[in-house]
């Protein structure tokens, strides 16, 4: 008895030993086994780590922001950017709006530390009853962590590294800085990111003006931008506006009053466009890359220029309009539908400071970005005269000399010959300089243009900003060379400035996103010609609008003191016409991209100087400012016809310019029955069969066996000689 009992305590004993033994195999089992996963989990998460940004640097992190370019007046005009997004502060973000976020994306925000566990089973249950997903789980910590720093990609890894930044932004930031970083990084479709890019995508409007509909509808569009985008699909749209108004109801952000008046209200879309004056605006952004690279299109540039827009939006509104009329004239006139649109540039430049006003480069620029106003070079026709008769001027001409106006012809070193033409084809006979240019005369400009000399004629080209390459020889006089719209826009600048030239100017100022000015331009101005030049080329040009092949202008009804000049190329490819005050030059050029006629009537006066009179009446139609006359000009009563001072004979007379102590001092014996000059009995013959040749383009002596008979040819009075164009010859085959 004594030894089975002894028997069964030793057992149970041994028993008991086995289950010690055993639980503590298990415990040091479980005990290794953890520090194992510790050690796996602590090495996982240091190895995540690695990868992880440090948070501390989020202060200074500056998302992808928006370049504003601004016109004179500091209105928005154009942005550039590869995501479009301009930065808000909190506390100007409508507190409904940041409301409506959170209700939709992160109804437990301030409540946890990053990382929602309800806010994830809550949305588990949600989306497994409706069999679909229809709630996230991450938090806005979390998708401002994923935006910020990693990638979309559906991966544990990613996800882990989610949750671990999230907790971390949470550590250091509060949480009205982490939404407001939320607020500026969202994505809301249409390339819009952040609450103020998106409240001016879809509202056209500042964040700080929404209304509650409007708060609702933004904070449901980063689900899912393309799919709840209201301008493809308005039904989807109201639907998820109406699920955060009803999860603002349920969280106490509103209630049920304003809940129903907002689902009542309906959605009204209006894009706060900034795609004024595109060409320009290129322009602009050719100048800012140079400069500052491709950082322009994140850096958040303020970019302050010199464009007026209420100069350019009527600019564009009747250059639209003239030019699809030309386009009408021109297919009736052929009696065919053209396949090609008629194209065309303006701009406007203050004479003054050099800041361009208006910039049009061509009739859409959505179809074609090539700036015809910068980038074009064509040949300018007349237009390019006044360079002539100012290096002539310069020179010691007056505007009272005679030129005289008949055949000639220039003998090329390769045996070949040129004979200009007067756009009529006939000549008028001994001519003023004056009337000259006023009707736009070539064979007396040519005349001219050989008395100057071409070196003369190409030196202040270069004195007026004219930097194109010219031609060797004297079609130059005629425009054979060809400019770009804004050089020659440029060089009539110093006509309305009495002579000081101004470089084109379109960025005034350059600040960085803080407000750090990085650049400030300041005006360049030189002296081209002198003021008394500037003056009697400006009394010349005034006569071309008063009297001559730009007297459209004046009949339009634009009274205001103006000058300028017409240009017509050959075969009427390109109509010019640039015309200033002393407060604005501005340059028209009309023609076919390919170089193709547009018709005979499509001359400088008809198809550019009529828009230069329309933009006139609507941008300076009260304008009274004179042209400022130097101390060194006199006025002299002249005949028109005979250049010398004017008697009460004289049919046409005119109070003209003159450089003091340079003015006329022999009366007219023209029309006082007095014997007339030999000069002018020679020059009042008739040279309708003669050919006046110059050898090698130089000289003005003609050879006594080169002339025929020679009878009087009729006077011809103004009237007569008004409305001559200019029809200038190619340089393509001429080398004088």
């Amino acid at each position: 008895m004594n030894y089975k009992n002894k028997s069964n305590s030793t057992n149970s004993d041994s028993s008991k030993q086995k289950k010690i033994s055993g639980f503590k195999l298990i415990l040091t089992v479980i005990i290794i086994s953890f520090f194992i996963i510790l050690g796996a989990f602590i090495g996982v998460f240091i190895s995540f780590m690695q990868d992880i940004p440090e948070i501390t640097d989020l202060k200074n992190y500056k998302p992808n922001l928006t370049t504003s370019i601004y016109d004179d007046k500091g209105e928005l005009i154009s942005q550039l950017y590869t995501e479009q997004r301009t930065l808000v502060k909190i506390s100007d973000i409508p507190v409904i709006l940041q409301n409506a976020i959170i209700a939709k994306e992160d109804p437990n925000f301030y409540k946890h530390s990053g990382f929602d566990i309800k806010g994830i089973l809550r949305a588990t249950i949600n989306n497994l009853m409706h069999k679909k997903v229809v709630e996230g789980a991450s938090t806005i910590t979390q998708q401002l962590a994923r935006n910020l720093f990693l990638t979309r990609e559906k991966t544990f890894s990613r996800k882990i590294k989610e949750v671990i930044l999230s907790l971390q932004i949470e550590k250091y930031y509060t949480k009205q800085e982490i939404l407001e970083l939320y607020c500026n990084q969202i994505y809301f479709g249409h390339g819009a990111y952040g609450v103020e890019a998106a409240a001016r995508t879809y509202f056209g409007k500042n964040v700080t003006e929404l209304t509650l509909p409007e708060c609702a509808l933004l904070a449901a569009l980063p689900q899912a931008p393309s799919q709840i985008d209201p301008y493809k699909n308005m039904q989807i749209a109201i639907e998820k506006r109406n699920i955060v108004l009803n999860k603002m109801l349920e969280h106490g952000y509103i209630n049920e009053n304003e809940k129903i008046q907002a689902e009542s209200t309906p959605i009204i879309l209006s894009k706060f466009e900034v795609k004024n004056a595109p060409y320009f605006v290129e322009y602009i952004r050719q100048q800012l890359e140079a400069t500052y690279g491709s950082s322009i299109y994140k850096s958040g540039l303020k970019v302050y220029t010199t464009l007026n827009t209420r100069m350019q939006n009527i600019a564009q509104k009747l250059f639209t309009t003239h030019i699809n009329n030309l386009q009408k004239k021109i297919e009736s006139t052929s009696g065919t539908k053209l396949d090609k649109k008629l194209q065309g540039a303006m701009i406007a430049i203050d004479p003054n400071t050099g800041y361009i006003k208006m910039m049009i480069g061509g009739i859409d620029f959505s179809e074609s970005e090539f700036n015809r106003a910068t980038q074009a070079k064509r040949q300018t026709g007349s237009a390019f005269k006044p360079i002539v008769y100012t290096a002539a001027i310069e020179n010691g001409f007056r505007v009272s000399d005679i030129l005289l106006d008949s055949p000639i012809v220039f003998q090329n070193e390769n045996g070949t010959s040129w004979k200009p033409e007067n756009f009529t084809g006939k000549f008028s006979g001994p001519m003023i300089i004056l009337n000259a240019l006023t009707h736009s005369i070539n064979v007396a400009t040519v005349k001219l243009a050989n008395q100057v000399g071409l070196s003369n004629i190409k030196k202040y080209a270069r004195k007026l900003g004219i930097s194109s390459p010219l031609g060797n020889d004297y079609t130059v006089a005629l425009g054979s060379s060809s400019l770009s719209l804004i050089e020659l826009t440029d060089a009539f600048t110093a006509f309305a400035n009495g002579g000081m030239l101004v470089e084109p100017m379109s960025i005034l100022s350059v600040k960085d996103n803080s407000g750090r000015t990085l650049e400030q331009r300041s005006i360049k101005i030189s002296e081209a010609i002198s003021p008394a030049t500037a003056y009697i080329m400006t009394f010349m040009m005034e006569n071309v609008i008063n009297k001559g092949t730009a007297k459209i202008i004046r009949q339009m009804g634009f009274n205001g003191p103006c000058a300028g000049k017409t240009g017509t190329t050959n075969d009427h490819t390109d109509a010019w016409f640039i015309g200033y005050t002393p407060e604005i030059v501005v340059g028209i050029w009309v023609g076919f991209d390919e170089k193709e006629p547009m018709g005979r009537a499509m001359v400088g006066g008809y198809a550019a100087a009529p828009l230069w009179a329309n933009f006139m009446l609507n941008t300076y139609y009260s304008s009274n400012s004179e042209f400022s006359i130097p101390d060194d000009i006199v006025f002299k009563k002249i005949c028109t016809k005979s250049g010398k001072l004017a008697t009460q004979s004289c049919p046409n007379t005119i109070d003209a310019p003159f450089i003091n102590n340079t003015e006329p001092t022999d009366s007219c014996t023209q029309h006082t029955g007095i014997q007339i000059s030999n000069f002018l009995n020679e020059d009042l013959q008739s040279y309708d069969n003669w050919d006046e040749n110059l050898e090698d383009g130089e000289g003005g002596e003609t050879s006594s066996t080169t002339k025929k008979q020679m009878k009087k040819l009729p006077e011809k009075t103004e009237k007569e000689i008004e409305g001559e164009e200019e029809a200038p010859e190619s340089t393509d085959t001429l080398n004088f």
